[in-house]
């Protein structure tokens, strides 16, 4: 997925301020875009399910147009995925993978996102509306399109009856920033997911912290690497 820019964002995006409250929602985005360039930050992610979702705890690294590693913490240990360039592969038994050939393979690998915490800000954004600011922080509502993408929901077509659904979703984003730069942001989630045989509530709330930002050395695993220049020879 590609991540839209200040100089589209910043036209389409919380085009109609309605008060005073609502007002610099273009600092949000220009945090977001300091954030794209740093040249490297470490962040944690952690998310509380009180409707019984599989989540797991996440510590990732990244640096500019170099490599992004992301660990998340399972029940049997640490699932790792690695990406550089828009290429990812996930650590298994059968080695360094990517999505498709796990897939292919019909491995079970708990695969970890490797979308960054400015990747995912971009993404969220497109789908905010009604930006609040109060003191450090910034909140926006999102819509049932960007709570669906969160969730990795298929969205329904007209004329289709894709399934699964949502029901009555409710989310919203909180951003903290701290001189113009994003510290921590806070997604939360819920509503209904239509699925057979039985529906499934849920409420989700994620917070991601980034620290070390320009003094973060990625740790990539030198396996990790040669199948990612593999990918990249072929």
């Amino acid at each position: 997925m590609s991540y839209l820019r200040p100089s589209f964002v910043l036209g389409c995006i919380f085009a109609v301020t309605v008060s005073a409250e609502d007002a610099r929602p273009d600092e949000l985005l220009l945090a977001i875009a300091h954030l794209s360039e740093e040249r490297s930050y470490t962040w944690k992610s952690n998310t509380v399910s009180s409707g019984g979702m599989f989540v797991m705890p996440v510590a990732g690294q990244t640096e500019l147009n170099g490599f992004t590693v992301v660990r998340a913490t399972i029940q049997r240990g640490t699932s790792t995925a690695v990406a550089r360039g828009g290429r990812a592969v996930y650590e298994t038994t059968d080695g360094w993978l990517t999505a498709e050939q796990v897939r292919r393979l019909r491995l079970v690998v708990a695969s970890p996102s490797v979308a960054t915490p400015a990747e995912q800000l971009w993404q969220l954004v497109e789908g905010c509306v009604g930006p609040r600011v109060a003191g450090n922080k910034i909140t926006a509502t999102l819509t049932p399109d960007a709570i669906s993408d969160r969730l990795q929901l298929p969205r329904s077509r007209p004329g289709h009856d894709t399934r699964p659904t949502l029901r009555d979703p409710a989310g919203s984003i909180t951003v903290w920033l701290d001189h113009g730069r994003v510290t921590k942001f806070e997604v939360e989630l819920s509503g209904e997911i239509q699925a057979d045989p039985f529906p499934h509530r849920f409420n989700l709330a994620t917070t991601v912290e980034i620290s070390a930002v320009g003094s973060t050395r990625v740790d990539v695993p030198r396996e990790a690497i040669a199948a990612l220049d593999a990918l990249a020879n072929n």
